[in-house]
């Protein structure tokens, strides 16, 4: 604990510094654990910034929310030593050029399908024009002219043109 931040005489701390300072955090971490976390503040004061919780209630909430790393941890071969490390650094160059790979498959499938929808509308407005045609080289019925004939017909020629 840092000098000048000890708690008062009966283990109750009454800041963040020293909360902070015990925890051996900083205030802006152990304001954010509160928050997140649920670390056991009190505030005496409704929207008050002062603070009060005991030492006995950080070791408890300390306990039951944070593992201790057991003193015989290993740290895996694969992540310390240099040879994983290059390894590592390798395999990360060689996902960013397969990522590079597939966006540029994809971009030059979407100008295909761009090509292709260019040449399908170039199609339709052709079929529209031959239905148009072939609808205006029929005789007229008695209840319609050939003009309303031949808007029927592109009206319905229409519904196929909805890009």
């Amino acid at each position: 604990m840092a000098p000048g931040s000890s708690p008062s005489k009966d283990g109750v701390f009454t800041s963040w510094k020293e909360i902070a300072a015990y925890l051996g955090k900083g205030v802006r971490t152990v304001q954010r654990w509160e928050s997140r976390f649920g670390l056991p503040v009190r505030r005496p004061h409704e929207e008050s910034h002062s603070v009060l919780v005991s030492r006995e209630e950080l070791d408890a909430w300390l306990s039951t929310r944070w593992s201790q790393r057991p003193r015989n941890f290993q740290i895996p071969e694969a992540l310390s030593g240099a040879k994983s490390r290059k390894s590592a650094v390798e395999i990360h160059l060689e996902l960013r050029s397969e990522h590079h790979q597939v966006l540029a498959d994809m971009r030059r499938a979407l100008q295909g399908m761009s090509e292709q929808r260019r040449i399908l509308l170039q199609q339709i407005t052709h079929l529209q024009t031959l239905l148009l045609q072939e609808v205006l080289s029929q005789p007229a019925t008695k209840n319609q002219g050939p003009t309303k004939q031949a808007a029927a017909a592109a009206g319905s020629c229409r519904n196929y043109h909805c890009f």
